[in-house]
């Protein structure tokens, strides 16, 4: 899951490394709904009971990238768990479709295999 995250947070490299958390929130906040709008239903809506109300930004941010980069007191992670596991899955979803997002706008990389036309 870090490494979709990294995927996206890379665009943003060239900012004070204070500024770069705010701009990734930020940016995940803007394309959220275009970036997910293939995942499956039942994916997306576990994923927004998963968040408690929290906003998508700060969820993913804060519980999905801080959670599988840097557990700790604040950020509970145990991926022994299989409540963790299965949420940390579902957010594996949501994360992937972030990045493929950003990779296919930042570079104008299409999403298919037997095509270029970039959807």
């Amino acid at each position: 899951m870090l490494s979709f995250f990294k995927v996206f947070e890379t665009g943003f490299k060239h900012l004070d490394s204070r500024e770069i958390g705010r701009t990734t929130r930020e940016w995940i906040k803007d394309v959220f709904d275009e970036a997910c709008k293939d995942v499956l239903p039942e994916r997306l809506k576990r994923f927004n009971e998963d968040r408690q109300e929290k906003v998508v930004e700060k969820y993913v941010y804060e519980n999905c990238r801080v959670a599988a980069a840097h557990a700790s007191k604040n950020f509970a992670s145990d991926a022994d768990m299989s409540s963790e596991t299965r949420r940390l899955s579902v957010a594996a979803d949501i994360m992937r479709a972030l990045a493929r997002h950003y990779i296919r706008t930042a570079f104008s990389f299409s999403d298919s295999y037997l095509s270029d036309e970039i959807n």
